[in-house]
């Protein structure tokens, strides 16, 4: 769960966030609330103080109740495309990094995606955003 949200959701909703895209600012607070409501039986004291910080707070978490599954929210069509991009990610930056390519080296590529019908990546970059880190961008476009 943990890896899911900060190593990979984080870091694809980055750009949006940038934009300042109340949308994506909205989804990772209440990702947060829930990740926290879930964590809280295991480490109270931890996540009670995160939730404090939180600015959609109301009472403390030992107080909320356990979060459920709505099943509605469901789209294995949309998983199975994010774990696609995931895999293409972590092979992009392995590849990367077996012919050396330093951070900010630009790279276009032209990769058709079979995962993904009718699209292909067009342009493929790992550069530094100042104050913002490091960011691996990829633009996939429709064919």
């Amino acid at each position: 769960m943990w890896d899911d949200f900060c190593d990979w959701y984080l870091e694809i909703a980055k750009p949006r966030l940038y934009e300042g895209e109340a949308e994506a600012s909205a989804i990772l607070l209440r990702l947060l609330e829930r990740t926290l409501a879930l964590l809280h039986p295991l480490m109270p004291f931890v996540t009670e103080e995160i939730w404090s910080f939180h600015p959609a707070r109301q009472g403390h978490l030992a107080v909320h109740s356990f979060p459920e599954a709505d099943e509605s929210l469901f789209d294995e069509q949309a998983e199975a495309e994010v774990e696609r991009g995931i895999e293409l990610t972590r092979r992009l930056r392995a590849w990367r990094d077996m012919v050396n390519l330093k951070p900010g080296d630009r790279v276009d590529l032209m990769v058709p995606l079979a995962g993904f019908p009718g699209r292909t990546v067009y342009h493929c970059h790992i550069s530094e955003h100042g104050d913002k880190g490091m960011m691996a961008v990829l633009e996939v476009r429709a064919a």
